[in-house]
């Protein structure tokens, strides 16, 4: 019944933020919390999101480890949509295989996460949709983790990268190689004292924004919401979906591709920020007008210095601060 009235809850809150509406189930169902996952006696939820209105969506969800703790009730995957909210049951028997990432996966050794993606939408000719739900679990109470782990580790295996080598002529190899003098030739130039002012420009007129959305406890949540904030001014919400472009904000001038990867840094907090795909670096740089920035965000205290290159920067703006600096990538 607990289920039932789940299903129905989330169905009737839609158009809601992520956030809200993980505050309003747990509020409803007095749910427990541990990390990302959201307990009741009668199943465990995970809420996830996406921008676009599709049960499409490959976040990453849980880790295969984490999910045998969960498995031996109904798990749960809420999808949180601008207009609609969807349900999938996400337990061992409902995946097809866990992330490519998870090479080293045996029985023995539980290692990688599973990703939207990777949730079958129909098992044997049944939908993965709650009004099917019950009937779904009791196949997979039959089944177990144990009766997965083999074929998840099997299938997991078999996964081969789709994307190709990258291959490069003689002449991207000579742009690529002559990316750091272009590099210094931007950094000479008028437009990079403008490129300075213009993301300065947009770190002051956000700073309160930036300093509410630094508070954030999840690192990939409070990087990707300050990361559009800089790049779009437009952020209503933190639940955002991770982007796989090379950069975050891109400018063109006369002889110049510019392209800037945003990064965020709390000071006084453990971090280690991503970088770039390589081959997808490789390849925007072996355009002979190509140069690649990545702005780093640093918050503490109360004051703001902002870099590009190696000239800093500094503004105070009461007691929080923001350091910014914009480093040229050089390979």
């Amino acid at each position: 019944m607990n289920i039932k009235n789940l299903i129905s809850f989330i169905n009737k809150n839609t158009g809601v933020t992520k956030a809200n509406l993980i505050k309003m189930t747990q509020d409803e169902f007095q749910l427990t919390k541990k990390r990302s996952v959201f307990i009741h006696e009668d199943f465990c939820i995970r809420f996830s999101h996406s921008k676009k209105n599709s049960t499409s969506f490959s976040n990453t969800v849980l880790s295969i480890k984490t999910l045998k703790e969960y498995d031996c009730k109904p798990f749960i995957v809420c999808l949180v949509t601008p207009e609609e909210n969807y349900l999938f049951l996400a337990n061992s028997t409902f995946l097809n295989k866990v992330s490519h990432s998870s090479k080293n996966l045996t029985i023995d050794n539980l290692v990688g996460s599973f990703n939207g993606s990777n949730i079958l939408r129909n098992i044997n000719g049944i939908e993965n949709s709650p009004e099917n739900f019950e009937a779904l679990y009791k196949i997979h109470e039959k089944i177990g983790f144990e009766g997965n782990i083999e074929r998840l580790v099997n299938n997991t295996h078999e996964i081969t990268g789709k994307t190709e080598k990258l291959s490069l002529d003689k002449n991207k190899q000579k742009n690529i190689l002559n990316s750091v003098n272009k590099s210094i030739e931007f950094m000479n130039s008028v437009y990079y004292k403008n490129l300075i002012k213009e993301l300065d420009e947009k770190v002051k007129i956000n700073h309160d924004k930036i300093i509410e959305l630094s508070k954030i406890d999840n690192v990939n949540l409070r990087g990707r919401a300050i990361e559009d904030l800089i790049s779009n001014q437009n952020s209503t919400s933190i639940d955002l979906t991770t982007s796989n472009d090379l950069s975050d904000y891109d400018k063109s001038y006369p002889g110049f591709n510019v392209a800037i990867d945003i990064k965020s840094k709390i000071l006084d907090k453990q971090s280690s920020p991503k970088g770039y795909n390589v081959d997808k670096l490789l390849n925007f740089l072996s355009d002979e007008t190509s140069v690649y920035f990545t702005y780093i965000i640093a918050i503490q205290d109360d004051e703001i210095f902002t870099m590009l290159g190696r000239k800093a920067h500094t503004f105070r703006c009461g007691m929080d601060s923001l350091k910014a600096e914009l480093c040229v990538c050089i390979t």
